[in-house]
């Protein structure tokens, strides 16, 4: 079976069910990173600020290179990356470089969506084609074996 890397948000708690399905049918699934509290960025942020540093100045930060690699690394492992979206919606920022990269790598890439989403993205073709969105986990599933 494959490896897959889920693509998604803290706050979207249907990453681990997703996550609970696709192991149930076999699969090695990195979702790891839904440990975090879902207020974790808001945290980071708050803590570099006080310490008085940008953005920019944030990222060049160990704990962040840390998180980055660890989440990368497994990306990088990944023969598939699926991106659970929020309930109308396709993905956020992070969502989308993630999902991009791997394509641009030449790995498999879908989207599960929770519904239509209420802003469609045509930029969207650049990381999954239309056979690539799903609306059902089942017929995700099914499609993957």
């Amino acid at each position: 079976m494959s490896y897959i890397y889920l693509v998604g948000s803290l706050r979207e708690g249907r990453v681990r069910e997703v996550a609970r399905v696709l192991r149930k049918a076999g699969h090695k699934v990195f979702d790891d990173w839904h440990a975090c509290h879902p207020d974790s960025d808001e945290e980071w942020r708050a803590y570099e600020q006080y310490r008085g540093r940008t953005y920019a100045q944030a990222l060049g930060g160990k704990f962040l290179r840390h998180c980055f690699e660890f989440d990368h690394e497994n990306l990088k492992k990944a023969d598939i990356v699926i991106l659970v979206a929020k309930p109308g919606k396709i993905g956020g920022f992070s969502a989308a470089v993630e999902l991009t990269w791997a394509k641009c790598q030449g790995k498999d890439t879908c989207v599960l969506l929770d519904g239509e989403p209420e802003r469609w993205e045509m930029m969207m073709l650049l990381c999954a084609q239309p056979s690539d969105i799903y609306y059902d986990l089942n017929h995700l599933v099914e499609d993957l074996k």
